[in-house]
């Protein structure tokens, strides 16, 4: 695929229904990787595809336990709160992993994946192989 028709194909790409998670392709991904593959994706790779939904669930997790915490039914219960900051820690760890991620894959494809997050469009440079 040419880099002008990735750029126009990156909006149907980007919705949560285009990556559902997989574990057999995440492992597929990694063995690539091992291999030095340069291949990209017009969305997220698999394993990015598990960071974006671990994101989010993290934070519902932590919206659900905080508004958890206002109520008179659980005010002052400690595993509210517990949960409420397990959440907010594993969400920082996994922002950490996400930026590590990106830098590691916008350097191993070219592609420059903070450019593309910002801009919704995905420039795929010539010779790597999208999918």
């Amino acid at each position: 695929m040419t880099g002008s028709a990735a750029l126009r194909s990156q909006g149907r790409h980007a919705r949560l229904s285009a990556f559902p998670p997989s574990p057999r392709r995440a492992l597929q991904h990694l063995r690539e990787l091992r291999r030095g593959s340069r291949r990209t994706h017009l969305s997220h790779n698999p394993l990015g595809a598990f960071m974006v939904w671990n994101l989010w669930l993290t934070l519902a997790a932590m919206a659900a336990t905080g508004y958890m915490m206002g109520m008179l039914r659980f005010f002052g219960m400690d595993w509210v709160k517990d949960m409420h900051e397990l959440a907010f820690d594993w969400l920082i760890l996994s922002v950490i992993l996400h930026l590590a991620g990106v830098a590691f894959d916008s350097w191993r494809t070219r592609v420059p994946l903070v450019r593309a997050m910002v801009t919704g469009r995905k420039s795929i440079p010539h010779g790597i192989e999208a999918e």
